[in-house]
This record gives C-alpha cells, structure tokens and sequence, in this order.
C-alpha cells in the first residue's frame, strides 16, 4: 500500500482566517462599545439637563431593547478576546450565544427601518450614533458571522430558546411602565393603546424573533455545507 506524504495546505489557511476573525471582533468590538457609551452619555446628558438624576437616566437608558442588545454584543465581540480562559467568556463564546446576539441585533435594525425611522430626525452626533447602531453594526456582524463563525453548531430548537431574552424584556418593559408610566416604544405603551393591542404587537415581534432564528439557524446548516465542500476541493 502506497501512502502519500504531500501535505495538505489546510493549517496556513485556518490560520489566516483565524487572524482576520480576531481583527474583526476587535475592530467590531471597539465600533460597538463606542456607540453604545456615546449612546449611554448622551442620555445622560440629556435627562440631567431636563433636571433628572443621574440613576433615572441610567433606568432610561437600560430600557430600550437596542442599547441591551447592543450591550450584549459588545461582550460577544470583546469578553473572548480580553479573557478567554474566563467562564463568561466561554460561555459568550458559544455559538448559539453568538448567534443569538446576531438575531437580536437584526430585529434591532428590522425593527427601527419599519416602526421608528420615520418618528424622528436625529442630527450632529445623534445622527452618527443612530447610523451606527441600526445600520452599521448590524450590517458588520452579520456579516462577520457569516464569514468567520462556526458553523454547523446550531439546531432548529435554538431559533425558539433564543425567545427567552425578548420574553424578559417585554415583561420588563411592563412592569416598567406600571411603575413608571414611560414606555421605551410607542407600541408598546400600554397606558395609549391598552393591554390587549400591545399584546398582540409582542406577539408579532415574537414571530419576527422566532422567524429570524430560523432563517440564522438555516444559514448556518448552509454554510457548513458550504465549507465542507471548499475543504473538501481545496486538499
């Protein structure tokens, strides 16, 4: 039996895609984190110009579904990196957290072209945050993920266990308004529209929620075809 001893030009290329991943979540992780704190001093800056404390601006700013994802991502793309033998960044390293955090920041981007693009004109450097967060960083994830995550790791149940964290935030977002009488989102403002019409607006952006996982989870399947094949080509 004859066995051949030409190597396989597999190792150089992983290893470069490894080093364009790493500057990738560095470069996205620093864009997030900036929008996100830019995002963070000007609501401070605004309430305490409006008279507000400092704790109700930080409340304020925690209850819009965009800064908790933004948030989210940001630890996604920079915890791994600064720490990786940490347990929170394994488990933020997984790919279903990974890819959680990519159909959280899409309904972000979704959410804001469809319901709330047209309910204000932000300018200066409102306007920069504003493009960053809802055009930008989702745009640059998603097509990092595309490019550099793992695939093949996904099952269909994630797109559903992935509805737990917009569940929480609705409930939040409820038992906010009770107590404070502000809602983050027209249409979920219960006090205007009352409870059964929000309701049902949470029940549509569970399906978007739900039908988004779906489509991550099946381009994931995808693409670890995809690249099977290319290995396969490529020795």
């Amino acid at each position: 039996m004859q066995v051949s001893l030409e190597a396989t030009p597999v190792l150089p290329v992983v290893s470069n895609r490894l080093r364009w991943a790493r500057r990738c979540e560095l470069f996205l992780g620093l864009l997030v984190w900036f929008a996100v704190l830019t995002r963070l001093g000007l609501t401070i800056a605004e309430e305490l110009s409006h008279g507000q404390t400092l704790w109700f601006a930080l409340v304020r700013f925690l209850g819009f579904f965009t800064n908790l994802s933004t948030l989210l991502l940001a630890l996604v793309l920079t915890v791994p990196l600064l720490g990786p033998r940490s347990r929170l960044a394994r488990w933020l390293w997984q790919p279903g957290v990974r890819a959680a955090s990519l159909v959280y920041i899409l309904i972000v981007s979704l959410g804001y072209e469809v319901l709330l693009r047209s309910l204000w004109t932000p300018q200066g450097l409102e306007w920069l945050i504003n493009l960053l967060l809802h055009d930008v960083i989702p745009a640059g994830y998603l097509a990092y993920w595309l490019g550099f995550a793992p695939a093949g790791k996904l099952r269909w149940r994630d797109a559903f266990r992935w509805l737990c964290y917009p569940c929480a935030y609705f409930v939040y977002v409820l038992i906010r308004g009770a107590m404070l009488g502000r809602y983050p989102y027209p249409f979920f403002n219960a006090l205007e529209h009352g409870y059964v019409p929000v309701l049902w607006n949470a029940a549509a952006f569970g399906v978007a929620f739900a039908c988004t996982g779906l489509l991550i989870v099946a381009a994931d399947a995808g693409l670890a075809r995809y690249r099977s094949r290319r290995d396969l080509t490529s020795r």
